[in-house]
Parts: C-alpha cells; sequence; structure tokens
C-alpha cells in the first residue's frame, strides 16, 4: 500500500507488552489457593534461619519436608512483606508478561505476526500460568531456553557456559527444573537424528562437544541443593503422587471439562497442519518437542503452558513461511493508534484491578473470611483451645495456615508430595463424607470443621448436633466445632 508503514519491532513490543500487562491484570487479584502455603514456608525459613525443619502447619506428618522450591518462597515473601500482597500480585504480573516478552524475542517473523502469535501463546497458558507461586520462576526459565534453542536454530555457535548457573537456581526455585534438562537431551538428540538421517542439522559441529559438558555440568548443578539427590526423589514423588489425587491442574486435559482443552486443540491442528505443509525438511527436534510437551499436556493441563512456550517458535517459523510473500503495510496512522489504544488499555485494567478493594472483595468471596475471624474470637474468648486441629478444605488448607499459624493447624494444605498417601487417601474419604468420616475424625482428633456449605461432610455434621456444634455459617463457609473442646475450655 502506498505510503503505508509496517509495524516496527520497537512498535510490536510495546504493544504486546501492554496488551499482555492488561490482559494478565484482568486475572488479578489472583487469589491461588497455594500461594498462602507458600508465604507461609517462606516466613517460616526466614523465622528459623534453615530450610532443615519438622513441619508445623499441619498436624496429620510432622516429619522434615524435602522442600526443594525454599528459595522461591523466600523470594515471595520478601516481596509481600516488603511491599505487602498488592506488590505481591505486581511482581506476579511482572514475570507472567517477562515470559510472553522473552517468547516474542524467540518467534520468527515480522513484529505483527510475532505480536499476535505471543498473544495467542498467553491465551493459551493464561488458565495454568496463574498467581504467585514458584511455578512463575519455571516457566521464565523455559522461556529463556526457548529462545536459546532459537538462536542455537539461527546458526549461533557459542558455548553457554550460563546454563549450569541457570539450572543451579531453578533446582532451587522450583521443580520443573528435570523437563529443562529433559528438552535439552531432546535438543541434542533431534540434532544427531537430523544429521543422521540427512534432515535439517540445527547446531554447529564445534559446539556439540561443549554442550554435551555443559549439560553435564548442569546436571551436578542441580544437586547442588540443601536437600542433595533427596530433591530429586521429592521432585519425582510430587509429580506421581500429585497426579494420582483429585487436583484440578493434574487432571488429564480431556477429562478437565476446562475451555482451555478446546484451544489447546486448536493449536495442536494449527501446528501439525502448518508443519505438513512447509516445504522445508522435518526437523526431529521439533518432532520430539512436540510429541514429549503433547503427551505431557494430554496427561495434565498444568502443562499446557510449558507447551505454548516451547513449541510457539515452530508454529512462528511455518507461519512465517507461507505469510511472507504479498504483505502490503497498513496506513501510516494504525501502528500508532494500535501503540496508544494498547497503551491506554494497559493503565485501565492495572488501575481498576491492583486494588486493596479488589482483593479484599475477592478474599471475601473466594476464602473464609469472616468465618476464621470469628474462630479467632473464640479463641481469645478462651471458648476454643489453641493450638485447635481444623479440618478445611484442601484448597483453603494454606489460607487458614497463613491466617490462624501458630493457633491452629491443618490437616492437609497444598503440598500432596509432603503428605503421605495414606493421609490423602483418609482426607479424601473425609471430604467425600464416605462411611469412614466418623472413625477418621476420631483418628486425627479433630478440633474444628470449616467447609464450603456443600460439601458432603458439611451436611453429615448437621445432623450430628450431639457431637458437633456450628458456630459459623455463611454463603463461604460453615464452622463446626466438637462438643467437648468447647466444653473442656470454658
Amino acid at each position: 500500500m502506498q505510503g503505508g508503514r509496517k509495524l516496527t519491532r520497537r512498535q510490536a513490543l510495546i504493544v504486546t507488552f501492554c496488551l499482555l500487562t492488561g490482559f494478565f491484570a484482568t486475572a488479578h487479584p489472583v487469589l491461588d489457593p497455594d500461594t498462602f502455603w507458600h508465604l507461609s514456608v517462606g516466613r517460616q525459613i526466614l523465622v528459623n534461619r534453615t530450610v532443615y525443619f519438622e513441619d508445623t502447619f499441619s498436624f496429620t506428618h510432622t516429619a522434615l519436608w524435602v522442600n526443594v522450591q525454599w528459595l522461591a518462597q523466600i523470594i515471595l515473601f520478601l516481596v509481600y512483606d516488603f511491599s505487602g500482597i498488592i506488590g505481591l500480585e505486581a511482581f506476579a504480573l511482572l514475570l507472567k508478561v517477562t515470559i510472553f516478552i522473552i517468547l516474542f524475542l524467540a518467534l520468527d517473523g515480522p513484529p505483527l505476526t510475532r505480536a499476535w502469535l505471543t498473544l495467542l501463546a498467553s491465551v493459551l497458558a493464561y488458565p495454568v500460568i496463574s498467581g504467585a507461586r514458584p511455578q512463575l520462576f519455571s516457566y521464565l526459565f523455559l522461556a529463556f531456553l526457548s529462545l536459546w534453542f532459537r538462536q542455537l536454530r539461527g546458526g549461533d555457535s557459542r558455548p553457554p557456559w550460563w546454563l549450569p548457573l541457570l539450572f543451579l537456581l531453578w533446582s532451587n526455585l522450583h521443580s520443573f527444573y528435570p523437563i529443562g534438562l529433559g528438552l535439552i537431551g531432546i535438543f541434542l538428540m533431534g540434532d544427531w537424528l537430523n544429521r543422521r538421517f540427512a534432515l535439517s542439522p540445527t547446531l554447529s559441529p564445534r559446539l556439540i562437544r561443549p554442550l554435551i559438558i555443559i549439560l553435564i555440568v548442569s546436571i551436578l548443578a542441580c544437586l547442588v541443593t540443601p536437600f542433595g539427590p533427596f530433591a530429586f526423589y521429592q521432585v519425582l514423588k510430587n509429580i506421581f503422587q500429585s497426579a494420582g489425587l483429585p487436583i484440578e491442574e493434574w487432571r488429564p486435559i480431556a477429562q478437565s471439562g476446562h475451555p482451555v482443552s478446546l484451544f489447546f486443540g486448536v493449536f495442536i491442528v494449527l501446528w501439525v497442519a502448518a508443519a505438513s505443509l512447509t516445504p522445508k525438511k522435518p526437523d526431529a527436534s521439533e518432532l520430539g518437542f512436540g510429541a514429549l510437551l503433547t503427551l505431557a499436556a494430554l496427561s495434565g493441563i498444568r502443562m499446557v503452558g510449558l507447551w505454548a512456550i516451547m513449541m510457539s517458535p515452530f508454529l512462528s517459523e511455518h507461519i512465517h513461511f507461507w505469510t511472507a510473500r504479498g504483505q502490503t503495510a497498513p496506513p501510516k496512522w494504525i501502528p500508532n493508534a494500535f501503540l496508544a489504544v494498547a497503551v491506554i488499555l494497559a493503565m485501565l485494567v492495572i488501575l481498576t484491578k491492583l486494588s486493596p478493594h479488589e482483593y479484599q472483595r475477592a478474599e471475601q468471596k473466594e476464602y473464609p473470611q469472616r468465618a476464621i475471624a470469628h474462630l479467632q474470637s473464640l479463641q481469645r474468648e478462651g471458648t476454643l483451645s489453641n493450638p485447635i486441629r481444623c479440618l478445611t478444605a484442601y484448597h483453603w488448607g494454606g489460607y487458614v495456615s497463613w491466617r490462624l499459624y501458630p493457633k491452629a493447624k491443618v490437616f492437609v494444605d497444598g503440598r500432596a508430595d509432603y503428605y503421605p498417601r495414606t493421609v490423602m487417601q483418609d482426607y479424601l474419604q473425609l471430604h467425600g463424607g464416605q462411611p469412614r468420616w466418623r472413625s477418621l475424625l476420631t483418628k486425627y482428633q479433630v478440633d474444628a470443621v470449616l467447609l464450603p456449605p456443600k460439601y458432603p461432610l458439611a451436611s453429615l455434621l448437621r445432623t450430628q448436633k450431639e457431637r458437633w456444634v456450628r458456630v459459623y455459617a455463611d454463603k463461604t463457609a460453615v464452622l463446626f466445632v466438637r462438643r467437648d473442646e468447647r466444653r473442656a475450655t470454658k
């Protein structure tokens, strides 16, 4: 188009940054259930000045916890301690935006194509890249790996001497670091297959040996944690034990019923179609990544974010091939207008969503804030013991610990890798109001039960007035206290 001007790379970056900020901010405040117990653990580490301590948040299992996320929990708590909950929300928002800005840099094609593909990838990952949790650091490092793989495919022959340091940090921040090591291994194996079958070599021959050495050093760097090799065992335990529990983010995508499953299917079809129609030779690394990450995403919905970050650069290459021809520039005013609208929208969303009022409203809606305040008043009056053994919903466990510690201990919280399988099975029995619920409440000497009103156990306890007293109820939560517990403390 005569007199037109395409969106420059700088403009596209600014537009993408603003749209990502506004898009992710629409979900805030994100009161992720796991955020609260991460904050509790970070606070406890700083108070004890050690990562080695027996668990003090629950009464069902008081063993030493091999905590592979200790460094991230300290960082999150320090951010919260310095800037409050809104500062923590802003920190999480900044991490999410940074992840996808790095992905923008890893994509191929003109700036506008990079911008809209980055936004589509963020929409795909949106449901699983949630609040202030250590997994955000994993997504950040995966984005760096994605950018690095793109540079290698572009002919970069510089040895990545920074890689061991990245994995040293990663192994102390979050448990996804074995995935990063596996992806590098697949990339190397894919390059060997490309050479073996005359496909598309991606690595400079002089880089292969140093890269193998660096990978070995990176594996050894992952053992430099307070818990040594036991940390890796805990990572595997977390994966296999969590996958067997009815936790939403670990459910297979086909069983979740989440809208993201349909969008993920569209991405898969788009990637397969684009790769099939591209005249370039197949890339074994791309096929290996696609097979592993697609299988991971199908087995657990939380892995969809990994697929979005690692597979989007391959998708961008194929799309760029088909869109590179015949592009015309839009009128001059469109890029500037697009940029101005993006900036204004981002500012409006941030000012609206990142506010103490919004957080308070969301907390009262999603968590038993008023019920906990009532429980605290009973403890101040001496009506309830201190500390109290509280059975609460799995997704409320971390919140109750954060609000009531050390005056209450919970049955379980979000640390599925910490509790023995027998404890988790007993919780599920109680959660569902199964036949053993009475004996389990006695076995664990539960003093108080704090649940959403619609839980089966809440309905059962309403019929047990001779043993349990309902002391508080609202639309969000109902609180029961054992009768002899009340009498013993009057």
